[in-house]
């Protein structure tokens, strides 16, 4: 499953819509999010900002470099699904602290959600990771 979700995430059509909804959700929140952190005295909102703004980079980084290229470098791997986490989280939390009764704001960030779930599914599988162990060589 994770296999064909990192897949999936991928493709270069795939990595097209998520970068188009990374860009709505950049001029919709990016503000917001560097206004959280402009006043570090309120440490709920500053740690909410910082949160947002990581799961922006995160999103971006994912979307923009290659599969390959974060399979190949461990740390980078590791720090995109830090930020995928950080993101997600304060999505979440946007998504259970917006108004009831505001069904396009749920909306939107529901699918924030379920895009940061996605793609920290993808990239915590890897490309070209394969659950079967490799043979030993000469035993065929």
């Amino acid at each position: 499953m994770l296999l064909s979700i990192a897949r999936l995430i991928g493709h270069k059509p795939s990595r097209v819509i998520l970068g188009v909804f990374a860009f709505a959700v950049s001029i919709y929140f990016g503000p917001l999010c560097f206004a959280m952190l402009e006043d570090p005295r309120d440490h709920f909102w500053f740690v909410l900002g910082l949160g947002s703004t990581t799961g922006l980079f995160g999103w971006w980084a994912r979307v923009l470099l290659s599969p390959a290229m974060i399979g190949r470098h461990p740390v980078l791997r590791i720090a995109v699904l830090a930020a995928l986490t950080a993101g997600t989280a304060a999505a979440v939390y946007a998504f259970f602290y917006g108004s009831a009764q505001d069904i396009a704001w749920r909306l939107f960030t529901a699918c924030m959600v379920f895009a940061g779930v996605l793609m920290f599914l993808g990239t915590l599988a890897g490309p070209n990771k394969s659950f079967k162990p490799t043979p030993l060589r000469g035993s065929a």
